[in-house]
């Protein structure tokens, strides 16, 4: 049983308990305060903090179930054990229901009650696991639902400097990252440089920059995989360039904002949220930040250049859809399932340009396997939402991988090297969801955790 960090209030008027149970349970490695003063526990209670509170029941002044009233009232996470030469049934039946983990009967064991302790340990240590997990699933969905919005807003932003400040402030406010930059590549020099910053020395935002073909601090600039430097106290190294840094950058992680086989820029971090709950998490995050500004540079550079594209916001439309549909499966008591489809990565369209001719080809497949079957919204060029009056999964999904398969077919049949992959969620109501927030949130959520598959097999990292 691990035992860091582990602590234990121990109250009894019996001096000679305290000091026997005081001295073993220090040597098992718990760190243990024993009190014989059930009135100074009280104020322990309030004062400070402990995992483990292991109380006589019979005590003058204070009771164990005064302490144990006391213990519930000060709303701390406490596993509670009583001890005691004067056991009853109805004390008994009194302690479970006042939340108490284990009540042990006098004269005991020393063994018995290391055993009751330990198990309280693991009850305690699992439920703030799951507590733990679930604080960081809550954050992901605000996270994804936050980056989702900034996106539908970036689509509208007719200016790029205006796009690439509204990205800082997502990463800054939004996020809490202390430290930021956004690299665009310099098509003049043919490298990238910071074109943006937050919180950035002007020598930091001056002196880095580097070539595609760059290395830095021996890691190879990657379209797929970010750099990831967690301690950068001796400085960057860029190929053979060295940038002196400063004490408040704590690390150096480049995320590559890539369209299709377009490399566009990298999103800078120097200093992380001290308050991040995961660190692998908040590069996942980071990814879908990167995956979602993607096709709005792509289209501002293409506008720059003279070449209009003109995208809608999609994640309006599937708000609006689902919360229709749903309403009138409500209505008619039936069941009803959405599946978003997403085409990832392919060679074969190489800009935004391309990739839109395709379109009638790629809505003809998904019309064909689909259309029959319930509706289909084409809402960009790669993306589409489904609606299908059935609650099964497994026929969706057939669908999906038939729509694969002809997608790859096509691609060969154009001598190109097929590297583009379906990518698809599905939700049920009323299975996996009732409301209009837990199906869209769980569709985006399960989408960018089947996007980000492809990319967990690679990663520069560097501690």
């Amino acid at each position: 049983m691990q035992t860091d960090k582990i602590t234990i209030l121990l109250i009894d008027d019996e001096k000679l308990i305290v000091e026997m149970l005081t001295t073993f349970l220090s040597k098992k490695g718990f760190e243990i305060t024993g009190l014989t003063d059930s009135r100074e526990a009280l104020e322990c209670i309030k004062a400070n903090t402990y995992d483990i509170v292991l109380t006589d029941l019979k005590m003058p002044d204070v009771s164990g179930m005064d302490i144990i009233n006391a213990v519930k009232s000060s709303g701390k996470d406490i596993e509670m054990i009583i001890f005691t030469g004067y056991a009853t049934i109805d004390s008994a039946i009194e302690a479970i229901r006042q939340g108490v983990y284990d009540y042990i009967k006098k004269p005991f064991r020393l063994e018995e009650i290391l055993f009751a302790i330990n198990r309280a340990v693991e009850k305690l240590v699992l439920r703030r696991q799951i507590i733990a997990y679930q604080n960081r699933i809550e954050k992901m969905l605000s996270d994804i639902t936050m980056l989702v919005d900034i996106s539908s807003i970036l689509y509208q932003i007719p200016d790029f400097d205006m796009a690439i400040e509204m990205i800082l402030d997502t990463l800054t406010e939004g996020m809490k990252i202390k430290r930021a930059g956004l690299f665009l590549k310099d098509e003049s020099m043919d490298y990238f440089t910071i074109r943006k910053s937050k919180g950035l020395s002007r020598n930091i935002v001056n002196e880095f920059k580097f070539h595609s073909s760059d290395s830095i601090n021996d890691f190879s600039v990657s379209l797929k995989d970010p750099i990831i430097i967690s301690d950068i106290e001796s400085g960057l190294y860029i190929s053979n360039r060295n940038i002196k840094t400063e004490k408040d950058l704590t690390c150096c992680i480049l995320i590559p904002i890539g369209y299709l086989e377009s490399l566009l820029g990298f999103i800078g971090i120097f200093q992380m949220s001290e308050e991040i709950q995961s660190f692998d998490d908040e590069i996942k995050l980071l990814k879908v930040l990167a995956t979602q500004v993607a096709p709005v540079f792509q289209a501002l550079e293409k506008e720059i250049k003279g070449v209009k594209v003109n995208e809608e916001p999609f994640d309006g439309v599937i708000l609006n859809t689902v919360e229709d549909r749903l309403s009138t499966a409500k209505q008619l008591h039936s069941t009803v399932s959405f599946a978003l489809l997403k085409l990832a990565r392919s060679e074969k369209f190489s800009d935004i340009t391309t990739a839109r001719q395709n379109v009638p080809t790629f809505k003809e497949i998904v019309l064909d396997e689909f259309e029959s079957k319930g509706e289909v919204i084409l809402l960009n060029f790669d993306f589409f939402l489904i609606i299908l009056p059935t609650g099964n999964s497994v026929n969706i999904e057939l669908s999906c991988v038939d729509i694969q398969v002809r997608i790859e077919e096509l691609i060969m049949k154009e001598k190109q090297e097929s590297t583009s992959t379906l990518k698809y969620a599905i939700q049920n109501y009323p299975v996996d969801g009732n409301s209009v927030s837990e199906i869209t949130n769980r569709l985006w959520l399960k989408l960018f955790n089947e996007l980000e598959k492809d990319d967990n097999s690679g990663g520069n990292t560097r501690t």
